[in-house]
């Protein structure tokens, strides 16, 4: 997955308001639990490819979470 820049970032910073960025973001929040719970019982390469998929989720999610701090770590490191 590509990484978040500050172009990203600060976008997500402008659709936070939004009231279909709270859904959106419980959605992935909910599909998130739901990899981790279906990967309890699989095995082998099906694990592997489900925590994957989690891992994916996961990453989101922390950009989501507070796009502003994101954006503001981003823009120091670019300095």
């Amino acid at each position: 997955m590509k990484k978040a820049d500050v172009s990203l970032v600060s976008a997500l910073v402008q659709l936070e308001g939004d009231a279909s960025y709270g859904i959106y973001k419980s959605w992935l929040q909910d599909s998130f639990i739901a990899r981790l719970t279906d990967n309890i019982d699989l095995t082998g390469e099906a694990a592997t490819r489900g925590q994957g998929y989690a891992e994916a989720l996961r990453d989101i999610l922390r950009v989501m979470k507070d796009p502003r701090i994101v954006r503001e770590k981003l823009e120091k490191s670019i300095r």
